[in-house]
């Protein structure tokens, strides 16, 4: 997410202490839609709560990502589960290699973005966070995005929903907010392999900012990405960028902390 806007509410979900429930719980409240777009959907009570929306007469759309990047297919399983029990099921754009979004959003009233996959491990095997928002303006830009994958169009995020979107203005609004940091930047990312980011963290530093990154070693990083990372992570420290590795949780969240004000949980690799 980016800068947030004047209205709305936001709740911060941090995995794995708060759990499955606030997934399920906001799957069951659907009334009249549901519309979920979801990078790895395996998760047997996931899978089942949105059946239990079809079965309730929610009009349920799941746009589900085909393949990874190592062309590892997770999806086909619940794609073909989904398809034949009447839901409404497609894969996401062909445009996009991969598509890592995860979201969910309830009767065009309330949504969820995350970092977290609805598959198991990442409820008790990794450090993730959701936002839940019921921001109007937030709201409706998750779903003209989704309908806009689903019909195969182009999509173009408005700047004011407090959104940051992939590959649109991702690049930009993450380096925008790192360059407004003054006094303190933490990050918490498994993966450096942007040249921009690296080069605005640095800069960050060079201009006095103390910068500490918390990053996860070799976890889920593609052996393509190790060498591009663990370069990256060096540079920084070169720049008397801290670095440590987080043990105790593997990290999968991606997020930005700001002179102790401002926050940007996103959902993309750097």
């Amino acid at each position: 997410m980016g800068r947030r806007p004047a209205q709305g509410g936001h709740r911060l979900i941090v995995q794995p202490d708060d759990g499955v429930e606030p997934v399920l719980g906001l799957l069951a409240s659907a009334r009249h839609t549901l519309r979920t777009v979801q990078f790895t959907l395996d998760d047997p009570r996931f899978v089942n709560a949105v059946l239990d929306a079809h079965r309730r007469q929610v009009a349920v759309h799941v746009l589900l990502n085909p393949h990874k990047s190592s062309g590892e297919r997770g999806n086909d399983a619940t794609f073909e589960q989904l398809k034949r029990a009447g839901i409404t099921v497609e894969w996401t754009h062909p445009r996009f290699p991969v598509t890592h979004e995860k979201a969910i959003v309830i009767d065009d009233e309330r949504a969820l973005i995350a970092s977290f996959n609805l598959s198991a491990k990442y409820f008790g095997e990794t450090r993730d966070h959701g936002v839940l928002t019921d921001h109007p303006l937030q709201v409706r830009a998750i779903v003209s995005a989704f309908e806009a994958d689903w019909r195969r169009k182009p999509f173009q995020p408005r700047e004011d929903s407090g959104l940051v979107w992939s590959p649109d203005n991702a690049r930009r609004l993450i380096a925008g907010f790192i360059d407004d940091a003054r006094h303190t930047l933490d990050v918490q990312h498994p993966k450096f392999v942007d040249a921009t980011v690296i080069d605005r963290l640095a800069a960050a530093r060079s201009r006095g900012v103390k910068v500490r990154v918390l990053c996860g070693g070799k976890h889920g990083l593609s052996p393509w990405d190790l060498h591009d990372t663990f370069a990256s992570l060096r540079i920084l420290e070169r720049v008397d960028v801290k670095v440590r590795r987080q043990k105790h949780l593997k990290v999968h969240a991606k997020l930005l902390l700001a002179d102790g004000k401002r926050s940007l949980p996103h959902f993309v690799h750097e």
